[in-house]
């Protein structure tokens, strides 16, 4: 599959975009009560030393991003997860890097200040990162100012050199209003530092019509004009004026309902401005405006409202430039100018925000609130151009923002770029996100004045993210209008995206694009994902004599109303063309539709009723999502989605969310390729797109399973994904040569698991690293001290060394295996982990090494009654050690009697000492011992103590006595019974003499 069909979407750029008038709407932004403002951080000092200041906190900034691991590959996104987690909605915030180009210099200015850029030195190229841009937290101020800080500084040093302007000659620091008066009002003054917040007195109007250039740092602090604004008087044509305000809060005090409809006007250059007044003026055509890291403050039980609840700039055929931080929110149109240029690596979020609601104010009031209102331009002003220009890797989201609907349809239309604008670019890796009604809004009859520019041009370049979603809430919002409701302008606009990251178009409860003007044209070339949709379905666009065109791309036709998550009706690849012509996509005409394929042509063709929900490229192939696999399972999957789709919603941060579409078995079937190469499929999918396959054996810790599906219907087969199966399983437990410790080891060895550390507890003491095995397996250790004592145990733990698992995998299970490094043997019992268990590590109790066992052996005739005629009563007994390795003693003892009928003629016999030394106890544990019986005798018991007792035949135990090490007990007496085996009257034989003959050997 190519990579553009399915790039990567929950990648994310974020960067500053600036438009001359923007709306917020519905948009989440940091609460500010009525007595609290966001403070920022900017050195006091010179430009020189403000770059200088940055310099160290840059070069950190820097260093960390070069050191720091992407998350991409395990972004909830593309990446494995764990199994049975569910991905409804794909935030593009997460998980998104960005490299920002070595572009250099300022790139857009009027055709006299490019000439100036010509003949200078070029700026330095911007710092540039890469990284998870949550992560690097690129929403911030604080941050963005870390990371571009130096490259700022040089930016405005470079900004003053080409339009002439020192802000060094003079600089005033002030602490009060009315010092901050005094300053602004003194044209002499070029730069006014705020020292802290400055707060006018009430209703101070424009407090100063400036003529000259000005600097305003406003240091992080409040600047609160209550009811009042910065006016600006006409300059000088030939030399122009900068006016530049940077890292301030600007505020006018609105606090209530009747603020936001009582007089209150734009915060610069509000002299007679309202929205009434579509005729341009011409007081700032000779000013530069230069904006940079500032914010508006917000108040309302849910930040609803603005504290400046008119515009931000009323700078009519101005040039505005943009750069650092910027979150802009007013009550109405934010910005009229004549040109923007939006500089590299700038963020620019705007919204409109209102709870009053106008039944009662003019039609247009209502109707239009553009966050940029391009007006008419006159002679050399210096937004003559009339463009918008969004430079590499900025970042805009104008939002539609907080709009009551009470009293009527207040702002129902609420714009992004408005009337004549020329042209607007969007380049290289730059995110464009518009979340108003309209994007661009172009309708002659409800204008007051004759448009000028009447062809215009949106022009997104390689790699450009342009998402455009109609604000859900109002009915029939096209995300774009062409319109000519007079017919009689035939003003143009053409669209033209060439190898854009995303295009997105998404109308509510209408088309997504709406051409009524003349010859309009919109063209996608090479899209990696685009779409245009709108929701409810109904049609796509409406196009009249325009024209659409889709250039080498995928495309997925849908005429179904199922839904976002519904399957396209017809698919085909790699087309280098498919144009759409006028009159709504009728397709009873069947010129209409052509294409350089003549059977997506024909098919389009044929599709009745007109019914067009959507036309994308995305889902054409089915994609896999890897679950995470261990070594551990028999059972792995990965979910199978035909595509994704938009919802026609941004996040808190103006990135547009994606929703999945689960595949299922009548669509896709799926095949896996496991750790051996067995290719296991075709797999029949379940609930939510599901492949699962059962094995036999576990999977190989580092190596890869692969997957893929195919679609059933016309054999698409998805890219092959692969994760790596992660190592959870420790090592099988160690056993050392012998399996055993004694008191006399010195030294420990063992064959394990290759390069497996190997960690020894003492008496259940906190494991020591005890060396590492090499790479055949081979270990061994010096034990410390020369050996441990006899009773100690001794628990022998092995860990092997594996990768780091993934953040969002699930370690529940894992407590008392896993480690910072790897996986080492559980220490209190086996574990059980999906379908293995994992072995306690071995425990060893020390032995001595040679045991010396010590028995006390007699041997007693036990008599009847009556005596038996001539029996012999033995003097000796003869007893038979022998050991489990085949080691026989032999042992002589001295033998008694005890007269079961007259105790007095009892004679004891002494026990007999005998000591043995048994090599190895451990292996060799048993003694079975036996006695030779004399002629006439039968064996009839024993008795055995631990001490030395008088032992009574009474409480004799059967059987061969057999002694066993593992009891712990080295000492015992024991007492073998014999008793004759003829009756009182029996004939007894003669006496063997072989007692006397044989030669038993002596244990001393």
């Amino acid at each position: 599959m190519k990579k553009r069909n399915h790039p990567n979407v929950t990648k994310a750029l974020i960067l500053l975009l600036i438009l001359p008038m923007i709306v917020f709407a519905n948009q989440t932004v940091p609460r500010v009560g009525a007595e609290e403002t966001e403070k920022t951080e900017q050195t006091t000092e010179e430009t020189k030393k403000a770059k200088e200041s940055t310099e160290e906190s840059t070069k950190k900034s820097k260093e960390k991003d070069e050191t720091k691991e992407s998350v991409t590959e395990e972004s909830t996104f593309i990446g494995p997860r764990e199994a049975g987690e569910v991905e409804e909605e794909i935030k593009l915030k997460e998980g998104e890097r960005f490299t920002v180009p070595n572009e250099e210099g300022i790139e857009r200015r009027s055709e006299k200040v490019q000439a100036q850029q010509s003949k200078k030195k070029q700026a330095r190229a911007p710092q540039s990162f890469s990284g998870d841009l949550i992560e690097h937290h690129i929403f911030d101020l604080a941050d963005h100012k870390a990371t571009y800080g130096a490259a700022i500084a040089q930016a405005n040093d470079d900004y003053n050199t080409v339009h002439g302007f020192n802000p060094l000659v003079n600089v005033q620091e002030v602490t009060t209003y009315a010092q901050f008066l005094a300053a602004y009002q003194t044209e002499a003054v070029t730069k006014i530092i705020m020292k802290n917040d400055i707060i006018s007195p009430a209703n101070v109007g424009t407090i100063y019509k400036r003529e000259s250039s000005i600097e305003i740092d406003g240091q992080g602090h409040t600047l609160e004009l209550n009811r009042g604004n910065l006016g600006i008087a006409d300059a000088d044509p030939i030399n122009k004026a900068v006016f530049h305000i940077h890292d301030v809060v600007c505020s006018q005090n609105a606090r209530s309902n009747n603020d936001y409809s009582s007089g209150y006007q734009a915060f610069i250059n509000s002299d007679g401005y309202n929205e009434t007044n579509v005729a341009s003026s011409t007081v700032t055509q000779n000013w530069y405006f230069r904006i940079g890291n500032v914010s508006t403050a917000m108040l309302g039980p849910a930040n609803q409202n603005c504290h400046i609840p008119g515009g931000f700039g009323a700078l009519d055929q101005a040039e505005v430039t943009f750069y650092g931080f910027n979150k802009i929110h007013t009550g109405k149109t934010i910005f009229s100018c004549g040109s923007v240029v939006v500089e590299e690596n700038t963020v620019l979020r705007t919204g409109i925000y209102s709870t009053i609601g106008f039944a009662s104010a003019p039609a247009n009031r209502i109707r239009y609130v553009p966050h940029f209102w391009y007006k008419t331009i006159d002679g050399e002003s210096t937004g003559k151009s009339r463009e918008f220009t969004q430079q590499k890797n900025s970042y805009v989201y104008f939002a539609a923002g907080y709009v009551s609907l009470t009293g009527g349809q207040p702002y129902r239309y609420s714009l992004t770029i408005h009337d004549e604008f020329s042209k607007i670019t969007v380049d290289d890796g730059a995110w464009f996100n518009v979340g108003t009604n309209y994007a661009f809004y172009m309708d002659t009859a409800t204008l007051k004045y004759t448009p000028k520019e009447q062809e215009k041009r949106f022009e997104a370049k390689e790699n450009a993210k342009v998402n455009i979603l109609s604000y859900l809430g109002m009915t029939g919002l096209p995300a774009i209008v062409s319109k000519d409701a007079a017919k009689n302008r035939k003003y143009t606009l053409d669209i033209d995206m060439n190898k854009p990251e995303y295009a997105l178009f998404f109308g509510f409860r209408s088309q997504s694009v709406y051409f009524e003007n003349y010859q309009n044209l919109f063209v996608l070339n090479a899209p990696k994902i685009f779409e245009l949709g709108q929701e409810p379905f109904a049609r796509i666009t409406s196009l009249n004599d325009g024209k659409l065109q889709v250039l080498n791309s995928d495309i997925n036709f849908y005429r179904s109303t199922g839904g976002l998550g519904s399957t396209f009706d017809y698919g085909a690849q790699d087309i280098a063309e498919l144009t759409v012509r006028g009159s709504e996509w009728n397709p009873s005409n069947v010129t209409n539709i052509t294409s350089s394929d003549l059977g997506l042509q024909t098919r389009l063709n044929a599709f009745t009723p007109v019914l067009r929900a959507r036309l994308n490229n995305i889902g054409q192939k089915p994609m896999v999502k890897m679950n995470y696999i261990t070594d551990a399972q028999y059972t792995y999957d990965a979910r199978v989605v035909t595509g994704t789709t938009v919802t026609g919603k941004f996040d808190d941060y103006g990135m547009p969310i994606f929703t999945e579409t689960p595949a299922n078995a009548s669509q896709v079937r799926a095949e896996f390729t496991d750790t051996r190469t067995n290719v296991r499929g075709p797999i029949t999918l379940t609930g939510g797109g599901i492949a699962s396959y059962t094995d036999t054996q576990f999977q190989i810790a580092g190596k890869e399973v692969e997957a893929r599906a195919q679609m059933i219907a016309n054999s698409f087969w998805s890219d092959t994904e692969k994760t790596t199966v992660l190592d959870v399983t420790p090592p099988e437990p160690i056993k050392v040569t012998g399996n055993k410790i004694s008191d006399e080891d010195t030294n420990l060895s063992a064959t394990v698991e290759p390069n497996a550390k190997v960690f020894i507890s003492v008496n259940d003491g906190t494991p020591v690293a005890a060396g590492t095995a090499n790479g055949a397996g081979a270990w061994s250790y010096t034990i410390p001290g020369g050996g441990y004592n006899v009773g100690d145990k001794i628990q022998i733990f092995l860990e092997d060394t594996t990768a780091p698992l993934p953040g969002n995998f699930s370690q529940t299970g894992l407590e008392h295996t896993r480690t910072t490094d790897g996986n080492r043997n559980p220490k209190d019992g086996d574990v059980t982990y999906r379908d293995a268990t994992f072995k306690q590590a071995t425990i060893y109790h020390v032995k001595k090494a040679n045991e010396v066992l010590t028995f006390h052996i007699r041997q007693m005739a036990v008599t009847p009654d009556a005596p038996i005629k001539e029996i012999v009563t033995p003097k000796n007994g003869y007893v038979t050690l022998k050991n489990t390795n085949d080691v026989t003693f032999d042992i002589q003892v001295k033998s008694g009697v005890e007269s079961t009928g007259t105790p007095g003629d009892s004679q004891e016999a002494p026990f007999k000492d005998v000591s043995l030394l048994i090599p190895d106890p451990d292996t060799n544990k048993f003694l079975d011992l036996s006695t030779v019986i004399p002629s006439n005798y039968e064996y009839a018991g024993y008795a055995v103590t631990d001490t030395n007792v008088n032992h009574q035949f009474a409480s004799a135990s059967t059987g061969n006595y057999q002694y066993d090490f593992s009891a712990g007990v080295y000492e015992k007496w024991i007492t073998i019974f014999i008793k004759p085996n003829r009756g009182a009257n029996d004939t007894v034989g003669l006496y063997h003499w072989d007692y006397e003959l044989n030669k038993f050997g002596q244990i001393k």
